[in-house]
């Protein structure tokens, strides 16, 4: 038997406290919390990680959560939110009193993928407000991984997957069937330099463009050069792929993100990327990319230096508070980011051969699927110093565009 809220019960009264269940988006997890528990605490208590340093005290105000079922409540009292995501009311987990079922998610200061530029093509129309077209099945293969996209008749994309290239030997076996859809393929019925020029038409004028996987184009120049070096020992982008890391030295676990939210498996090329130019933002690592040594580093058999990203001792979260550790270490090591700066050098190269002297204009990304690279990066590597726009999948939106337009 509880008592209600207010009235002074406390875990040593003799009476049985109230369970309630509190679903954490994110992490999918339902966990049973007590009566009057805190949201922070019932976090900490199963294992779901929630920024915070100040112990629970209200001060740090790392440790956000959106309430999207249920009621904030502190003290017997309505909770007060203290921050805003867009029009949603922020509130601190550590203020926030258990009083009954509830569903939240956590809002960490710094949200990690929220605005990465490999984010689904889904609801992009490549087709104009009033034109119809045949069903779509868009396969984009690349070296290593490729995608394949359903597009409507009405243009949009409406569901998208990656899948390993290396092992497709035809269309039959990408793992989207086209069924009654017309099939157009990257690289077969359009060279891919024109469909990403066409996947970047929307910009208007005659746009430089940066393909991360190896072509440099604007409409009547091409560069092509080759970075597959840089794709050897790392992972397919496939469910468990780490495809962004935000490391600093002031939290406990890195933060990273993988593909499909899955367990870690490996670092993807975007990865890399990604732990390259958050090793420079935490000062780990200089512009040139060479790290420095500290208590964070260790060396290889080599003898090169190393960070270890997670491992079976070392531990990594999710923005949503899911904690990872991986059977074997995944490292980013100084031979990696020598790889990183030999790449850079080409593109860089491939930049000055095709754009043309007093281009003003901004340096368009994009790259295979699920490959991006963050433009501080870009910025810091002597890539390009000038405006950058990013258009994923631009190959795949090309041939759709194309496809559309000769029907």
């Amino acid at each position: 038997m509880a008592q209600g809220p207010g009235l002074g019960a406390g875990r040593d009264s003799g009476y049985f406290a109230a369970m309630h269940q509190v679903t954490f988006r994110g992490a999918e997890q339902t966990v049973a919390a007590e009566d009057g528990e805190t949201l922070l605490a019932v976090a900490q208590r199963h294992g779901l990680h929630i920024d915070s340093s100040c112990g629970g005290n209200g001060s740090c105000h790392q440790c956000r959560v959106v309430i999207h079922e249920g009621r904030a409540i502190r003290q017997g009292r309505p909770g007060v939110a203290r921050h805003k995501r867009g029009d949603e009311p922020v509130y601190l987990a550590c203020q926030c009193e258990v009083r009954g079922d509830m569903v939240v998610e956590p809002a960490p200061t710094h949200a990690l993928g929220v605005e990465l530029p490999q984010a689904s093509l889904l609801g992009w129309n490549v087709a104009g407000d009033e034109t119809e077209g045949p069903e779509l099945a868009i396969y984009d293969i690349g070296q290593d991984t490729g995608g394949c996209y359903f597009v409507d008749a009405r243009g949009n994309f409406t569901q998208e997957k990656g899948f390993a290239g290396l092992f497709t030997t035809s269309i039959g076996d990408a793992p989207l069937m086209p069924g009654h859809r017309q099939i157009v393929v990257v690289g077969g019925q359009h060279r891919v330099s024109d469909a990403i020029l066409e996947g970047v038409s929307h910009l208007g004028g005659d746009p430089l463009v940066l393909d991360l996987l190896g072509r440099c184009c604007r409409r009547e120049r091409r560069f092509q050069f080759d970075v597959a070096p840089m794709l050897r020992g790392l992972a397919l982008h496939l469910p468990g792929a780490i495809h962004h890391v935000e490391w600093s030295p002031l939290k406990t676990r890195t933060v990273i993100a993988t593909v499909g939210n899955k367990p870690p498996t490996g670092l993807s090329l975007s990865g890399l990327l990604s732990t390259a130019s958050s090793l420079v933002q935490a000062g780990m690592c200089s512009r040139g990319l060479l790290l420095n040594e500290s208590r964070f580093t260790s060396r290889d058999e080599h003898g090169d230096l190393q960070v270890e990203i997670v491992g079976p001792e070392t531990e990594a979260q999710s923005a949503h508070g899911l904690v990872y550790r991986s059977p074997w270490p995944i490292r980013v090591t100084q031979h990696h980011l020598d790889m990183v700066r030999a790449a850079a050098r080409e593109m860089h190269f491939a930049v000055q051969q095709v754009c043309a002297p007093g281009y003003t204009g901004p340096l368009v990304v994009t790259g295979d699927f699920g490959t991006y690279a963050p433009a501080e990066l870009i910025w810091s590597l002597n890539i390009w110093g000038g405006q950058l726009e990013f258009v994923p999948h631009a190959a795949a939106l090309g041939a759709a565009r194309l496809a559309f337009r000769r029907r």
